[in-house]
C-alpha cells in the first residue's frame, strides 16, 4: 500500500482477500496488516470461478463450514488486526447460515457483511436481499460484532 500515508477521511480501510489456504492467506494478510485497519475474507462470490478456485460463496460449504471457520480461527489467532467475513446465505436455508455465521464469531470474526442472497442468486436470477434473514444475522450475533446488511440497497431511501 502506501507506507501508511492513507488519509483519516479514507479509514477504517479493510482489505478484502479470497482463498482456501489459511497459510497463503496469513501470509497474504501479513504483507498488508501494517498498513490496514482490518482483513475481510470474501465468501460472497457465487461466480463458477470462485466454486473452481474453491473460495467466494462456495468456501462456506466445505466441509459442511469447518474449513472457513478454521480459516478464521487460524488468521484471528496470528494477525494484528481484526478478521471480518463477507457472507451469502447457504443455498440449504437461513438456520443452517445463522449456525455458520455463529460458529465464524466464536472463532474470532470481529464483523460480518451480510449479503441476503444464496449463491444461486446472480444474474439474472438474482432477485431481492432476503432482509429479514439479515434481520435473524443481527438478533443472534449483532450484540457481539458489527454486522452490515449488503445487497438490494438501490436508493437513499
Amino acid at each position: 500500500l502506501d507506507g501508511g500515508g492513507t488519509p483519516p477521511q479514507d479509514r477504517p480501510l479493510i482489505a478484502q482477500f479470497c482463498g482456501h489456504d489459511k497459510e497463503i492467506l496469513l501470509r497474504a494478510m501479513k504483507l498488508l496488516e501494517r498498513d490496514v485497519d482490518g482483513v475481510d475474507i470474501n465468501c460472497g462470490c457465487p461466480q463458477n470461478i470462485a466454486k473452481r478456485g474453491r473460495y467466494g460463496a462456495y468456501l462456506m460449504e466445505e466441509q459442511n463450514g469447518d474449513l472457513i471457520v478454521d480459516i478464521v480461527r487460524h488468521l484471528s489467532a496470528n494477525l494484528n488486526v481484526p478478521v471480518s467475513v463477507k457472507v451469502r446465505l447457504l443455498p440449504s436455508g437461513v438456520e443452517d447460515s445463522l449456525k455458520l455465521y455463529e460458529r465464524l464469531v466464536d472463532a474470532g470474526a470481529a464483523m460480518l457483511t451480510i449479503h441476503g442472497r444464496n449463491r444461486f442468486n446472480r444474474q439474472r436470477m438474482t432477485g431481492d436481499s432476503d432482509w429479514g434473514a439479515i434481520r435473524k444475522v443481527v438478533e443472534l450475533v449483532g450484540h457481539r460484532v458489527p454486522v452490515i446488511a449488503n445487497g438490494s440497497i438501490s436508493n437513499m431511501d
